[in-house]
């Protein structure tokens, strides 16, 4: 059994846990998983239904594009470190098109960025991720992100064996 550590001991420098202004990224989010807790959570398991949101997430001051991945040790006390999710809010789809649409207009783009994220990542690792790559790489428009069903535990050669089932016309 790998040891426990108690991260309530843990200290960070004075200057990171005073800090209160840290940037706020929109995220826009449409999902095949399933949702759990009313639609705030979602699990690695595949839906049949799309669904359509918003979320929020809090970029650390002292970010860098390089900190996208959120060191598992610190997940419970490291928020003034690393990117944390404020908010999910699920949208009628109506109205995600609509919000998306007005957003488009107040950046005067008629684009937005696309983020698919890879095998074995959960949904609150690929909004996360999607929140530091729109920070990171100072996006104008709105990114909007596809959080596939897949199973953060999945193997690579799993993931591959279900690749090979999935008809052609899927894909």
């Amino acid at each position: 059994t790998p040891p426990r550590f108690d991260l309530s001991q843990i200290e960070f420098p004075r200057a990171l846990r005073e800090e209160q202004n840290m940037p706020v990224v929109e995220i826009f989010f449409v999902t095949n998983r399933v949702a759990l807790a009313g639609g705030l959570e979602f699990s690695g398991e595949h839906s049949d239904a799309l669904t359509y949101g918003i979320a929020e997430v809090r970029i650390p001051e002292k970010f860098r594009l390089t900190d996208v991945q959120r060191p598992e040790i610190l997940r419970q006390n490291s928020d003034s470190l690393h990117a944390c999710i404020l908010s999910v809010r699920p949208l009628l789809a109506e109205d995600f098109h609509k919000i998306l649409h007005e957003r488009l207009e107040a950046t005067n783009s008629v684009h937005a960025t696309l983020f698919v994220h890879g095998i074995q990542n959960s949904f609150d690792s690929a909004v996360r991720q999607a929140g530091t790559l729109t920070f990171g790489l100072n996006l104008q428009q709105p990114l909007v992100l596809f959080s596939w069903a897949t199973d953060p535990g999945l193997s690579a050669a799993a993931y591959a064996r279900c690749r090979e089932q999935v008809p052609a016309a899927a894909t």
